[in-house]
Parts: C-alpha cells; structure tokens; sequence
C-alpha cells in the first residue's frame, strides 16, 4: 500500500491543533512533498495533514513511562533475570528522526524499541532519542527474547567499551554487595563516594572496595557493574557519561490504539518531547526491568511492583544512580537538599490530585485550566512540551540544526544497521544455551561485531571538552599483580619451575618458627634449632650431639639444656625449660619444677626405664618418648656444671626423682 494513500501513515504528532481540509487537499500536499523529496523523506508538515485526523485516535502519547535505555541506564548491583511476559512483541516500527537534530559532532539518532506497560497489559513504543554519544562507548541494544510456552522475556541493553571485541559470560552471579559506604573521609567536598563491587577472576568473585573520586561539572560517572543474560553475567566496566542536560533529547513514548504500525510503508516521527528537568524531580527506577521510569508512580501499587524513587533507590544501599549522585553533588552547598527530594516525592504520594498527568492531552487540558500555576511543585508536572516549542526556545543552551537528506540516509540505515546487531546478539546468546552445558562452571567467550553507535575516542575532543581521566580505583593494581602471578603459575617457563621448589622451603621454615615460639622473641632467634632438629632426624643421633654441644652451651644452653640436665627429656620444651635452668643449681629449682614439673616428670619417670631401648628414637622429640630417655648420657658430658645435680640424682633414686619435689613443695 502507497504511504500516500494511507489517512494513517507516517504519523507526526508534533502539530496537536490543526483544522483539516477536505481530503483530496491533504492528498494533494502529500503528493507534492513525495515527488519533491521522495517517499523516504517526506516533509513533517505532510506527514501531518496525512495523518492528523487519526493520530489522536490511533496514537496516544504518554507523559510517563520508562526512558529509553540509550538515554540513561540504571544501576544495579544485584543483577536480576529480566520480566517475563506472555505477549509477542510486535515488529519493530520504521521510526524517522523529526527535521531538527540537537548540534554537536558526537551526536546520533537511537531509534526507539517495544517495552510492556503493566497498567495496560499491553505494549507500548519508547520513542527514539538525539543521543551525544559519551566517548569511547559502544551501544548494545537490548532485546525480547522468546522463552519455550509462549512467554518472551527481556534482556537489557547497555554501554560496553567501544574497543571490545569478545563477551565473556560469567556463569554465577555475582554475591551481594557488602559496601555499606565511605570507611575514610572524603579528600574535599568536590568528591563522591562510588560504592565497590565484586570483580570475577579465575576462578571466582574478589571484592573491590569503594572509593572517593572527584566529580567534574558536565560529567557523571556511571560504576561498574554487572548485566544479566540468559547465557551468563556481562561485566560492564565504569565509564564516564554526560551530565543530563547534555546527553540529547528524550521524546515521550506512545501507546497505539490499533494496530497501525502494522501497515505496509507505515513511518512513525515522535513530536513530543520530555523536559530533562523531570529527572531532577519525577524520576523512578525499576530494576528488575532495568529501566527508568519518569512521571506518576507515586501510588504504593507501584512500590510493589519495584519501583523505587530515586533518592530511595541510591541511599538504600540497593543500587547506586548516577543521576541522583551528580545532583546530590551539584547541589552540595544547599542544606537539607535530601531531605527536600523526600519531602516532594512524600507530598505527590500523599495528595494525588496534584500527580502529572499521564497523557499529552491531559497535561494540556490541565495547562489550560490553570495558566497561572506554574509555581514550585506544579511546574514541575508540566513537563512536556512540543518539539517545534523546544526548537524555538531551547532549554539549557541547546542548539538545533535542520537534518539534511544525506545525515537522514545514515541515521535510517544505523537504525537497520542496529537491529541486525541486536537480533545478532540474540541469536548468539540463545545459541549459547544449546551448545554449552549448563553444569559446567566456565566463563565461556564470544567475538561480537562492532556497534553501529561508537562514541569517539577521548583524543578527539578539546582539551576542554574531554572527559575526565578514568579513577583508578582501590584494589585494581593489586588484582592485576596477582593475575599476572596466576599467570605465571599458569604457564611457568623452565628456568621459573625451578623457582616454586626453593620458595616452597622458605614458607615451610618460616611457617614453623611463628607456630612454634609466637609467645617471645626468643623463639624467633631459636629459629637455628628446628633446622638442627631437621638434621638430627636424618642423620644418627651421635652426629647431632656431637653439633647440639657447642651450640647449646654457647648459645642456647643456659636456656635450655641446664634443665635437660635434670630432665634432659624436656629438651623439645625449651619454652619452659630456660625459666627452670637458674632455679635448678641451688636446688631452688626444685621449687619451681614443682610447680610446673611434677606435670611432665611424671613422664620423666618412665622414660628412664626406656632409656637403653629407645636411644635411637630420642631425637624424634615429638613423640615424648625419646626425650623421656636419659639416653642422652653424652650430653652429660655437655653439663659439666651440673655433674653436682647428676650426684644428688643416682641410679637408685632415679624413680624418686618426682616424689622428691612433691613434698619439697
């Protein structure tokens, strides 16, 4: 079917008000303006006449609704499977940008895609946007993707790196994130807190705490985090975006009431636009949609279905959004600037009749019942405007220049060139699922083409206008140390293999000297010891005593062997047995072993009946047993000083040793 002869086709709505001629008139406009530019490129203003009579009937538009994901895409830091509905979506609309484009080098027409209204049990068309393209990011569009029994789920767009080549799919989903705010003072008041996030490594999730970075007019930093697909969780590194003001143009999404878009030859422009000051004032989020939503949503209903104010969804812990951070921030001289969001969100919630309409006509109808209130909070709910106003009277310093044919040709074949790269996407996410097992835990890889929408290169801009440097943020060089180790390990050379052998010895030796003396400093200076105890379990006994003497009477004796004189079987003990050596040669050291060795001597004891039997096994002292022994004859000759207490201790009273201190006690 002709376009031309269509009443329906290409719909424009920018004209609300217009008194129709007779037909044949509007059919003679069209023709003119088809044969003067073409069917592609038909004027607004014929477009209008075509299809004005039936555009309020067939074509509803919304002043609330979500906002297009290209435009602002929330943040999350749970990351959540997509809503799933029971509906078909239609096929997408050819959408044309409006005669008039936002000035700037960066910027490009996103056209719109189907999105499910709850309230209607219907779908209903976000409308494309002008978008300043923010530097080096690419669009990935997002998608409806059909479940089995006829359900169809939805799976977020987002911004990716524009140098990315490949999507890993990380196979869990990221644990729950612990950052519960600023742990260190901000360095000035010109910083924000960025809450930390999980990072996945190898194998699993490493933390990467928060961190202040300082925020820049014009620039809001849009953190890290995760995307959900149904082949795994897409990592989305941080980036810098634009302020609000300067990102594009937001047209208000519309409801069609008949098919019409199904039509042959049928062109959709959208003509109203949304005032970027609804984001500062009438502005939801719904995570698990991963949209944001602006007008009325201010009835508890809606609370229950996930949607969050904005302030509450920040300052809650549950997530972190970019938008109200950078007001927050713009507004840090104000006092009880929080306090004022949650007083207007309370005062809609709680006083209905004063909500923004919910439809263009209605926000009209009300513009004309009260012309005067445009004061404070009822301002605020007018926000709706028409394109050619805001082309008049620009809002922020905007600029518009009229789009030529050739910038219409690219931007009608980016928007083809877009939905080929989504339906790419889809196909490559659902393929996944088929040829990967599910119960294999592994980031599985696949090479994506490049986007039809690619911010440029931070280079290209003046130094003025550049963005920001990139935060380095806290834990990030660490975790590339330990991926560079993980590395190495992974594919070590051979001179490296020789490495981890002689490590491997170090941290046993220093493991075992901290376990073994982590009372004293004392114990740490004995390190020497366990290395001679080493030898002495390879080597036969004769050969460590023969080293242990001049060590130990030198060194180490008046700690420890004076009382293995005595008790040599306590030589493993050299905790104790150093505080027992100068109370053992007046006899006063009696005392101090009752005390604390009729607990071992009582071992002692039995050991010297084993004596003769267990000489060999003296210096596993570990086991008690050889250092009960008295085997140490030889080291009777290391204690020349204590030969008077070796008298006082003969072979008969070798068994009375023990009782002897008892009563002395």
């Amino acid at each position: 079917m002709n376009p031309l002869r269509n009443p329906s086709a290409p719909c424009s709505l920018h004209r609300e008000k217009i008194v129709m001629k007779p037909r044949h008139i509007r059919i003679i406009g069209t023709l003119s303006a088809f044969i003067a530019t073409g069917a592609l490129f038909i004027s607004p203003e014929a477009r209008a006449l075509s299809a004005e009579v039936e555009a309020a009937q067939d074509v509803e538009v919304l002043t609330r609704g979500p906002v297009h994901e290209a435009f602002a895409e929330s943040v999350s830091f749970d990351p959540q499977p997509g809503m799933i509905i029971r509906s078909a979506p239609p096929e997408d609309i050819e959408e044309l940008p409006p005669e008039q484009q936002l000035d700037g080098d960066n910027v490009t027409w996103i056209p719109g895609y189907w999105a499910w209204d709850d309230d209607r049990s219907d779908f209903l068309w976000i409308s494309g946007i002008w978008r300043n393209l923010p530097p080096e990011r690419q669009w990935v569009p997002g998608y409806w993707d059909a479940l089995e029994g006829g359900e169809y789920q939805w799976t977020s767009g987002y911004w990716s790196d524009a140098e990315e080549t490949e999507v890993a799919y990380i196979p869990t989903a990221p644990p729950r994130n612990v950052d519960i705010g600023p742990n260190i003072e901000a360095p000035s008041e010109d910083h924000a807190w960025i809450p930390g996030n999980w990072v996945y490594g190898e194998s699993r999730y490493a933390w990467r705490p928060g961190y202040w970075n300082p925020l820049r007019p014009n620039w809001t930093w849009v953190p890290s985090r995760y995307n959900w697909t149904r082949r795994g969780y897409v990592y989305i590194d941080g980036y810098w975006d634009y302020a609000v003001a300067g990102r594009g143009v937001v047209f208000a999404p519309v409801y069609f009431n008949r098919h019409v878009y199904s039509e042959p030859d049928y062109y959709y422009t959208p003509s109203i636009v949304v005032s970027l000051d609804v984001f500062a004032s009438h502005l939801f989020i719904r995570p698990r949609c991963g949209h944001y939503y602006f007008g009325d949503y201010y009835a508890p209903r809606y609370r229950d279905s996930g949607f969050y104010a904005s302030f509450s969804w920040h300052s809650g812990g549950r997530g972190y959004d970019p938008i109200y951070a950078y007001n927050r921030w713009d507004h840090r001289h104000e006092d009880n600037w929080d306090r004022h969001q949650q007083d207007n969100y309370n005062y809609f919630r709680d006083n209905d009749g004063y909500r923004p309409p919910h439809t263009w006509a209605a926000m009209q109808r009300l513009r004309n019942e009260n012309p005067g209130d445009d004061r404070g909070r009822s301002r605020s709910r007018m926000f709706a405007n028409s394109f050619d106003g805001m082309v008049k009277n620009p809002e922020r310093g905007q600029k518009f220049r009229a789009v030529d044919q050739e910038s219409r040709t690219r931007f009608v074949s980016q928007g083809k060139e877009m939905r080929k790269f989504g339906q790419e996407r889809r196909q490559s996410e659902a393929r996944g699922i088929v040829a990967e097992d599910a119960s294999r835990k592994i980031v599985t890889r696949e090479k994506v083409a490049r986007s039809p929408f690619v911010g440029r290169s931070s280079d290209q801009f003046a130094k003025e206008n550049a963005p920001p440097v990139r935060p380095e943020p806290r834990g990030s060089v660490m975790r590339e140390r330990l991926q560079a180790k993980k590395a190495e390990k992974a594919n070590p050379s051979p001179a490296d293999r020789a490495k981890p052998t002689r490590e491997s010895v170090r941290p046993g030796t220093t493991r075992e000297m901290p376990g073994k003396g982590p009372d004293s400093a004392s114990d740490r200076k004995v390190s020497p010891e366990p290395q001679t105890r080493e030898k002495a379990e390879r080597k036969p006994m004769v050969t460590p005593e023969r080293k242990v003497k001049p060590e130990p009477q030198t060194r180490e004796v008046p700690q420890r062997k004076p009382m293995v004189t005595p008790e040599r079987k306590v030589q493993p003990q050299t905790r104790e047995i150093p505080k027992r050596q100068p109370q053992v040669t007046p006899e006063r050291k009696v005392q101090p072993q009752t005390r604390e060795v009729p607990q071992r001597q009582p071992q002692v004891t039995p050991e010297r009946k084993i004596q003769p039997q267990r000489q060999p096994q003296v210096q596993p002292q570990r086991q008690v047993q050889p250092q009960r022994q008295p085997q140490v004859q030889p080291q009777r000759q290391i204690q020349p000083q204590v030969q008077p207490q070796r008298q006082i201790q003969p072979r008969e009273r070798s068994n009375e040793k023990g009782s002897r201190g008892r009563p002395d006690a």
